[in-house]
C-alpha cells in the first residue's frame, strides 16, 4: 500500500487509476 500511496502522490498513476484509488479510499476510510 505504502508504493500505492507514494507513486499515487508523485502523480505518475494519478490519472490512470484516480478513480479506482479514489473508491479504495472510500472503501478504507
Amino acid at each position: 500500500v505504502e508504493d500505492i500511496v507514494r507513486i499515487y502522490n508523485e502523480g505518475r498513476i494519478k490519472d490512470f487509476s484516480n478513480i479506482r484509488y479514489s473508491n479504495m479510499i472510500k472503501l478504507q476510510f
